[in-house]
């Protein structure tokens, strides 16, 4: 007769329970981190021994595609880098072929997958074509047709409006830039400016239009993105609110006290960006061209009361 009382003490160590036929309790799978992962990338894994290993190799094999993912996203930037500015100082001129796979993976110390990936988007911005067992060349440059603004486009006075809102908010973002990008030569050259603006004043003259827009033109330049710069150049004097002003409409204002304002206001923007405070450089700006909008409506509506 077996001894119960010694079997079921016996089980009760065994399995934590003194039900015969109950089965042996499998230990609770407990989360543990992966040590394959970095902290931020972490995920959990179980311990149970075949899961865990499983989820520690795939773990490993994702992070490794990852990093070797964005090894050649840099290299190919660099490729990509390389070309452009060869082909920017005329090194590589349009109808020039440009080296071959080999020679810029030997000069670059690149895989041939980065050096093709590097063509593709060359050949994705228009800048080069490869030209099936020939080789690749450089093209040249499509014909752009500049932004311009013709006088039948700012027939009214709401497009010159909206025309002067669009520069409130591009120009307060360069003038920002500026402050934070410029360098001495920069403000030299925006200095400048407001100095031939300041010294027509002096003279008692008005003629300051093209020292107003060479101003605003500097700091476009000294944001550091050549985007602002192209698009106010290509805008030209059109963009002016004085341009859009007819000799009924001068004669209403105090020309000289006007300019006054504004040289006042250029030189907030001017200190703003020399101190490089960038958010004092965007009120200031935003400030100057919200005023300028401003003047030019109440010059509009003084000539509507005198009509």
């Amino acid at each position: 007769m077996p001894d119960w009382n010694y079997c079921l003490t016996a089980r009760r160590a065994r399995t934590g329970s003194t039900n015969p036929i109950a089965p042996k309790a499998s230990p609770a799978a407990t989360p543990s981190p992966c040590t394959a992962c970095t902290p931020q990338q972490n995920h959990t894994a179980l311990v149970a021994p075949n899961i865990a290993e499983s989820n520690k190799v795939l773990c490993h094999t994702l992070l490794q595609i990852r990093q070797l993912a964005t090894k050649m996203s840099s290299l190919t930037e660099k490729v990509v880098a390389t070309l452009s500015e060869e082909i920017r100082r005329g090194a590589l001129r349009p109808g020039d072929r440009i080296p071959t796979e080999v020679a810029m993976m030997k000069q670059l110390s690149v895989s041939r997958s980065v050096v093709r990936e590097a063509i593709s988007r060359l050949q994705a911005a228009n800048i080069v074509e490869t030209r099936h067992g020939i080789g690749t060349f450089v093209l040249a440059p499509a014909a752009e047709k500049p932004m311009q603004l013709a006088a039948a486009d700012l027939s009214s006075m709401l497009d010159v409006m909206a025309i002067i809102e669009f520069r409130i908010d591009v120009e307060a973002a360069a003038a920002a830039l500026a402050a934070s990008r410029r360098t001495e030569q920069h403000l030299k050259q925006i200095r400048a400016a407001l100095a031939r603006f300041e010294s027509e004043l002096e003279r008692g003259s008005t003629d300051t239009l093209a020292h107003d827009i060479e101003f605003h033109l500097q700091i476009a330049r000294a944001s550091g993105n050549r985007y602002f710069f192209d698009v106010l150049s290509q805008l030209g004097r059109s963009v002016s609110p004085r341009t859009r002003l007819g000799s009924a409409e001068i004669a209403e204002l105090d020309q000289i006290e006007v300019l006054r304002n504004v040289l006042g206001e250029h030189l907030l923007i001017y200190r703003a960006i020399e101190r490089q405070d960038a958010d004092d450089a965007r009120a200031a700006m935003r400030m100057h061209l919200s005023n300028s909008r401003e003047r030019l409506r109440r010059a509009h509506e003084l000539t509507k009361v005198g009509a």
